[in-house]
């Protein structure tokens, strides 16, 4: 029973670690304000916006990997592409850091109870 237990409160330790330790680096850099949006490149570029910046882009890198259709369909599919994903990249790191917010007092509080358990169970010498 304490090995079941034992692979069971493991599993569980992991589930909460993975998500936990993926997401800390993005909530650090929130949290210590070194976390920004916008596309460094971008900046360095110099167009007034992020239009005419991926217009460029796409034209350089082949339309992002479009095919289908002649060059105007191509860019238009490129641009739908890259800035339906510029929307989308800070919501998902937004969602990242609500995630670790949720995850990294519940993985504290379980890594308290994982250690208490192990300790009690398999490193106290009243069971040797």
């Amino acid at each position: 029973m304490k090995t079941f237990k034992l692979i069971i409160f493991s599993i569980v330790f992991i589930v909460l670690f993975l998500p936990t330790a993926c997401s800390t680096y993005i909530a650090s850099d929130k949290f210590f304000g070194n976390w920004s949006i916008d596309n460094p490149q971008i900046a360095k570029s110099g167009f007034d916006n992020e239009t005419d910046y991926y217009v460029d882009w796409c034209k350089k890198n082949n339309f992002g990997g479009q095919t289908i259709g002649d060059d105007e369909k191509k860019l238009r599919d490129c641009l739908d592409n890259e800035l339906r994903m510029g929307f989308m990249v800070p919501l998902i790191m937004e969602g990242v850091v609500i995630i670790f917010y949720i995850l990294a007092p519940i993985f504290i509080i379980y890594l308290a109870f994982y250690v208490w358990w192990i300790r009690r169970n398999y490193f106290n010498k009243k069971n040797a």
